[in-house]
């Protein structure tokens, strides 16, 4: 729990040294996770996400490679806490099937969610990229 709490931190950091210099009243498709979603899933253009100079590319790039590191040790300590769940509720007597389907189906929305995000990143990057 520490290492995840460490980790959550630092994520964090990244995040505001990211997105520091843009003060958007409803947030950013990086501090929001349902202003990216609705981007996302919006016929929206990529300009909507208020990328306008190269220096907010570069630290944009340089959060993705953190991103892509930090995200695939996050879904396994999210996996991992998921199951203990599953387990003590098991241990316990507790409806542990019941547990179950809400914590898998928890852990596949939250897979899609970032899927998403991701690929509203990916398309951002790649427009600002040819642009």
């Amino acid at each position: 729990m520490a290492a995840f709490q460490k980790m959550q931190q630092g994520f964090h950091h990244e995040l505001k040294a990211v997105t520091g210099a843009n003060k958007s009243a409803r947030g950013t498709p990086l501090t929001s996770g349902t202003r990216a979603t609705n981007i996302a899933r919006s016929s929206r253009n990529v300009a909507k996400l208020n990328i306008v100079s190269q220096v907010q590319t570069s630290n944009l790039v340089k959060f993705s490679q953190y991103t892509k590191f930090l995200g695939n040790g996050l879904a396994v300590i999210d996996f991992g806490g998921r199951v203990g769940n599953i387990h003590n509720s098991y241990k316990a007597g507790g409806n542990w099937e019941r547990e179950m389907f809400i914590e898998s189906s928890s852990f596949a929305l939250s897979a899609l969610t970032g899927t998403a995000v991701v690929n509203a990143g990916s398309a951002a990057l790649g427009f600002m990229m040819t642009s």
